[in-house]
């Protein structure tokens, strides 16, 4: 923990030196250079660098260093980018419809980045809280291997215990959870209890069971809680994953809008 703080404080030190640097080089720029064009250009450099986070994220196989660090890289740039963007504009909200929605698509794409990074912090120390994490993309996969695996044993059950008890609650009220990701916003706010009543009541069971019959339950019961975990997970990686699909096209947006307000400004002289 001391280190990881040690890192980010250090991280956040190196942003702000460099855009103090690009501050002190444009306040010192020759009389002819037009005003701004260095934060302008290192701004563009920025955001280009920032889009190629998604670049690296579809060319995995890539040795182009980590996710994770790619990732650190992106977090620090984007604060400096966002420096860099202050010292551009001067805080002053510009004139033309071209300069203010370039100004816009520029704050909404740096809030939903904060909003980003802030969602994944608190979401992420979850995703351990039930076992080990699986990848979101590979959380339908496993959910689906546990369906199979309690017909299996509910099916069974049938035939080895010679009684439907245990085949008429699975039918009854486990194929309901295992068909599908479940309890979505109880899972976010951190609540178990639609799943812990079902536990409840397959627990009461028991005293009808011989001890094959209690074999069976403890495996139904353990694929029970593995599903709720992976209806948790599903959850909130989809939360983590959802703030993306507005976050990428303003990246985007943001990218194409500064290549044609470069193009305007050089020439046309700006607007």
């Amino acid at each position: 923990m001391r280190a990881f703080t040690q890192r980010l404080y250090g991280n956040l030190l190196l942003a702000a030196f460099g855009a103090l640097v690009v501050f002190a080089l444009e306040m010192s720029r020759p009389p002819l250079v037009r005003e701004h064009s260095l934060t302008g250009w290192v701004l563009t450099a920025s955001v280009a660098f920032l889009v190629l986070l998604n670049v690296r994220k579809k060319t995995p196989v890539l040795p182009l260093l980590s996710a994770a660090t790619w990732l650190q890289m992106h977090v620090y740039v984007g604060l400096f980018a966002a420096a860099i963007f202050v010292l551009h504009t001067g805080l002053v909200y510009p004139e033309g419809a071209f300069n203010r929605m370039l100004w816009w698509f520029f704050v909404a794409l740096t809030v939903s980045g904060f909003i980003g990074i802030g969602t994944e912090r608190q979401f992420a120390r979850h995703l351990r809280d039930r076992g080990e994490p699986v990848l979101f993309d590979r959380i339908n996969r496993f959910c689906a291997e546990l369906a199979i695996e309690s017909e299996e044993l509910a099916r069974r059950s049938t035939v080895e215990l010679g009684s439907s008890l245990l085949a008429d609650f699975y039918c009854d009220r486990i194929v309901p959870l295992m068909g599908r990701p479940r309890y979505f916003w109880l899972h976010l706010l951190g609540t178990r209890t639609p799943v812990e009543r079902l536990l409840r009541d397959l627990r009461d069971l028991e005293r009808y069971l011989n001890p094959k019959g209690l074999e069976t339950l403890r495996a139904l019961e353990d694929r029970v809680v593995a599903k709720d975990n992976l209806d948790r997970q599903h959850a909130l990686g989809s939360i983590m994953r959802l703030w993306l699909f507005v976050h990428v096209p303003l990246a985007y947006g943001v990218l194409v809008l500064i290549a044609l307000h470069i193009v305007l400004v050089y020439a046309f002289g700006g607007f």
